[in-house]
């Protein structure tokens, strides 16, 4: 959420809300390491927020009422932030498109392979449906414990284009059969056959929920957090300490803030400005990687002018603000 933006001591800035808690990709990677499956009621209650979340972002519509066809493109847990309060935050629409901008991108292709619909990898024209496709990769992973599309580029490429989905049942024993129905519906090469709304995936996780006396709730949620996150409040409350700032403007009271936070921001305020895959984390790799390999990316992925690079390398980002509401950074 933006809560400001605007010109002052001679710096452009926006304040954005701070959220306090782990991305969805760190708690995947804790559960990992526990060695312990995620409870299914958290995993299907954080993918209803999402639901809900991407059928707001599809239902948007311009003043005059006609819809403007948003599509977040990079529906993956790096995107996906989780409150203490255990609030779900679907962030990051540096690469969304519209209805209105569709036709200038045919035939470019952005987002994370390994999250991507097979009519994104195509680089065809996308709607409502490829956000379906990745959200229910997202719960095929976090239900299964495995990742779903995972290897060389190539070879991901062809498994979401060609290949079916293994059923979840042949990776976990006794898998809930009507979950595995909801799973295999979504993930539908042909989008066609999948559920063609996000109001439909969340009714069907009702459902199931229901079916199986789930408690999906903000507080199941905010508690397993805390579970595998016992002592990291105190960290990221520390995030938002104010530092004297470390190249001698102490007085305005920021702290430097790492250049990935900076391309994340700086995306949602000019989308296309600064290609979303020229932030520095390898979205190929899962658990989340700091370093960037080459051949990472589709061809077309990531283009950025000289002038972008050139804007970049001039941009700072200052810390998060005193009030610990969010980053202000100038440019």
């Amino acid at each position: 959420q933006v809560y400001d933006m605007g010109f002052a001591n001679g710096y452009w800035y926006i304040a954005m809300e701070y959220v306090d808690g782990p991305t969805l990709a760190e708690v995947w990677l804790r559960v990992c390491q526990l060695g312990r499956p995620m409870p299914l009621g958290v995993a299907i209650g954080i993918v209803l927020q999402l639901c809900e979340a991407l059928h707001h972002v599809h239902e948007r519509t311009d003043r005059t009422g006609k819809p403007l066809g948003i599509v977040h493109q990079d529906v993956t847990p790096y995107n996906v932030m989780l409150t203490r309060d255990g609030v779900v935050k679907l962030v990051d629409f540096g690469v969304a498109t519209t209805a209105f901008h569709r036709r200038e991108e045919l035939g470019v292709t952005r987002g994370t392979l390994a999250y991507m619909s097979p009519e994104q990898v195509r680089a065809r024209p996308l709607d409502r449906r490829s956000d379906i496709f990745s959200l229910g990769v997202i719960l095929y992973e976090l239900t299964t414990n495995v990742r779903l599309f995972d290897g060389d580029n190539i070879g991901i490429m062809r498994r979401i284009v060609e290949q079916d989905v293994p059923p979840p049942s042949s990776v976990i024993a006794g898998y809930p059969k009507d979950l595995e129905a909801l799973v295999l519906s979504v993930l539908q090469r042909e989008r066609s056959r999948r559920l063609q709304s996000m109001v439909q995936f969340a009714r069907n996780l009702e459902t199931i929920s229901f079916n199986h006396s789930l408690l999906t709730g903000y507080r199941t949620i905010a508690s397993y957090v805390s579970q595998l996150f016992p002592h990291q409040s105190d960290r990221w409350k520390q995030e938002v300490t104010c530092q004297e700032e470390r190249d001698g403007h102490g007085e305005s009271g920021f702290s430097i803030v790492n250049d990935e936070e900076m391309v994340r921001e700086l995306a949602l305020l000019h989308p296309g400005s600064v290609g979303k895959d020229d932030a520095f984390a390898d979205p190929l790799v899962f658990p989340p990687s700091r370093s960037r390999q080459e051949g990472d990316h589709l061809a077309g992925d990531s283009q950025v002018s000289d002038e972008s690079d050139k804007k970049k390398e001039e941009m700072k980002v200052y810390g998060k603000a005193r009030t610990g509401i969010g980053y202000c950074c100038r440019y």
